[in-house]
């Protein structure tokens, strides 16, 4: 945040926090007198730069800032601000300064102000920094000529000379430390000397890095040793000054500095480890710096020991014998036992002889075991481990197959497959089998007499590489099974095309496709549904593909025309000529036959009687040829509109639809 105040004579000054990726968080502040035009501001000052970065970026900083005018002068501005020193996620400080501007309280037209700003706040040693002052009238108008002299303190460092108000000095040659600068303005004709607020410029000093080494980092007690400490720095100069040579808390000697080097001797150090470090004290321009620890061993004739096997890799229950031979570069007879070890479990001991020791076991179990042979020393030789030597033991080996009960099988039925892991050994492989579908896991299955099942039906409609991977246990090394391929065969329906529209009385006709997958080729039956009232959908009974191409045929739809006749009209007989013929007939032959068989006393009676018969065939006749129509009502046809048909084929367990549209006019 910032914060802004005014002084007696109209000098506002406003105070921030300041910085960016390249700059770390720092306090500044910039002001600017009556006479300055509207809307600028005068050059940026420092109080003080920051020398770290915030690391957690949900702290909040600068949220304290504080401007305000002195009351005992009204002159004097006091600003509090924080800043950053170290890197860290809540380590900020807080910086109060004081600063005025030299025209506040002091009439005339002729008054100055003077101002310095650094390049570059905190330096390194070595680093170049300019200084820039810039001289403005307080009030009137003009520019400031002459030259301004840099101090240091009381250290003249150098002049510049004013070109449109300002001047500057660059120089390389601060020493480490906290610096007073200021800028001096020596006046010319029009404007009166003045002097700049003290900007202090930190110098750090160059970084420094100190190591040291031995002679001799594993000596025997009473031989002399030579630590040699060696300091640097990425600045370039001369490292002056000491070196302490400690040996943990206690310091055991020093030694100065030559060429970047110090050396210290001693043969007391007594039997045992120390910790040797070298601390550099540091000089005016270069910081001290201590060394990271050495360890200088101090103890017993040294040793060395290395382990084989006689039988790498092994088996599991095979025998293996390890031997550890001992050596030293110091001559004697080494004596003591040596202890192998499986990592940090010990196996067993075994006596040195002839600078050799050896152990027996069979107990090894299956994988890989980091053997070591430790010597345990005696009086005239110290111990020591050898390095590590790696046994491996191989499981048993095993194979692993796979089977189906159903291959190929169709989509949704169960398949069960089953894994058998085999071995030459007396013993059992157990644990479990991982069936998988590719990279897929099916499921897992466990082991019983060496198989391992498992039942699936979701498998898709294709072909599927399926294995069985053992995982192994104690005894048994894991193994997968070769690819057994499964196939799973299904189908699929589509039609061509899905929508017909059609005049009530006529047939429309879909072209279906049957589309087997994995080699379908099992008969399927059809069935149709959701056809309109007086309208037939007519399906093939069962189709059979091929099982590995398209099976098309069609199914049709036959609709029913409704009936143009009117109510109560009488269609005529097709057949009523031939009644009417047929009726004459039967009548004349009816009087024929009764004219030949009578009598002269029956004459009469049997005229009368062919008369009455031909009088009553006749009547039939016409009734017949009036009756021999029929009267009809219209018939209704296949009413109009959009129906949804459904053709289902289905093959055992199997069923598969495809929707068609059929629209009526």
């Amino acid at each position: 945040m910032g914060s802004i105040a005014m002084d007696q004579s109209g000098d506002i000054a406003v105070g921030y926090s300041a910085s960016s990726s390249r700059n770390f968080p720092a306090v500044r502040y910039a002001g600017r007198v009556p006479s300055d035009p509207a809307g600028t501001m005068e050059s940026e000052n420092s109080i003080i730069e920051g020398t770290g970065s915030q690391t957690n970026g949900s702290s909040r900083w600068g949220d304290y800032s504080g401007m305000s005018v002195d009351p005992a002068d009204d002159c004097t501005f006091w600003y509090t601000n924080e800043y950053l020193t170290t890197n860290g996620s809540f380590n900020w400080k807080t910086r109060i300064g004081s600063f005025k501007f030299t025209s506040c309280g002091r009439p005339g037209s002729s008054l100055w102000a003077t101002t310095l700003i650094s390049s570059l706040n905190p330096s390194a040693l070595g680093q170049a920094v300019t200084f820039t002052a810039m001289v403005k009238p307080a009030a009137g108008s003009g520019t400031p000529t002459g030259t301004v002299t840099f101090n240091d303190g009381a250290t003249v460092l150098g002049p510049g000379t004013l070109s449109g108000g300002t001047a500057t000095l660059t120089t390389s040659g601060l020493g480490a430390g906290v610096h007073s600068i200021t800028a001096v303005y020596g006046g010319d004709a029009n404007f009166a000397n003045s002097t700049s607020p003290v900007l202090m410029q930190t110098v750090n000093k160059a970084t420094s890095s100190t190591s040291v080494v031995s002679s001799n980092s594993a000596s025997n007690r009473g031989a002399a040793v030579t630590f040699t400490a060696t300091v640097t720095s990425p600045v370039t100069g001369t490292l002056t000054g000491t070196v302490t040579f400690q040996d943990g808390a206690a310091a055991l000697g020093t030694g100065t500095l030559s060429g970047g080097t110090a050396t210290f001797t001693t043969s007391g150090l007594g039997t045992g480890a120390h910790s040797i470090t070298a601390i550099y004290g540091g000089d005016a321009n270069f910081a001290g710096s201590t060394s990271p620890l050495l360890t200088q061993t101090i103890g017993k004739a040294a040793s060395s020991t290395a382990v084989v096997s006689s039988n790498n890799p092994s088996i599991i229950g095979t025998a293996v014998t390890l031997t550890a031979t001992v050596t030293s570069p110091v001559t004697g007879t080494l004596t003591g036992t040596v202890t192998f070890q499986d990592g940090t479990a010990a196996l067993g001991t075994g006596t040195l002889s002839g600078g050799a020791a050896t152990f027996t076991t069979s107990g090894l179990t299956g994988g890989t075991h980091s053997i070591t042979a430790i010597y345990s020393g005696d009086a005239s030789f110290a111990g020591g481990t050898s390095p590590a030597l790696t046994q491996t033991v191989n499981k048993v080996g095993d194979a692993t197959s796979v089977a189906s009960s159903n291959n190929p099988s169709i989509f949704g039925s169960a398949v069960t497959f089953t894994a058998t892991v085999a071995s030459s050994a007396t013993s059992i492989p157990t644990g479990t089998v991982t069936f998988q579908d590719g990279a897929a896991t099916l499921g897992p299955g466990t082991l019983s007499g060496g198989t391992a099942t498992l039942t699936s039906s979701g498998l898709g409609a294709g072909v599927h590489s399926i294995t069985a991977v053992y995982g192994g246990d104690a005894n048994f090394a894991n193994s997968t099974s070769p690819v057994l391929t499964q196939t799973v065969a299904d189908f699929s329906l589509s039609a061509s095309p899905t929508a017909a529209a059609a005049t009530a009385g006529s047939t429309s006709t879909y072209a279906i496709t049957i589309t087997p997958q994995g080699g379908f080729s099992q008969p399927i039956s059809f069935q149709c549904s959701g056809a309109p009232m007086l309208a037939v959908c007519t399906a093939p009974g069962s189709v059979s593909p091929t099982g590995s191409s398209y099976a098309p045929f069609n199914i049709t739809v036959t609709t029913t025309a409704q009936s143009l006749v009117p109510p109560g009209t009488i269609v005529p007989w097709p057949w009523a000529g031939l009644r009417i013929g047929l009726t004459w007939l039967l009548a004349l032959v009816a009087c024929a036959l009764l004219s030949r068989f009578a009598t002269p006393r029956r004459g009469y009676v049997w005229q009368v009687s062919s008369v009455a018969m031909f009088v009553l065939l006749l009547c039939a006749g016409c009734a017949g040829v009036a009756g021999s129509g029929r009267s009809s009502t219209p018939k209704a046809g296949t009413a109009p509109g959009t129906y949804t048909l459904t053709l289902t084929g289905i093959s055992g367990s199997l069923s598969h639809n495809t929707m068609l549209t059929l629209t009526v006019k």
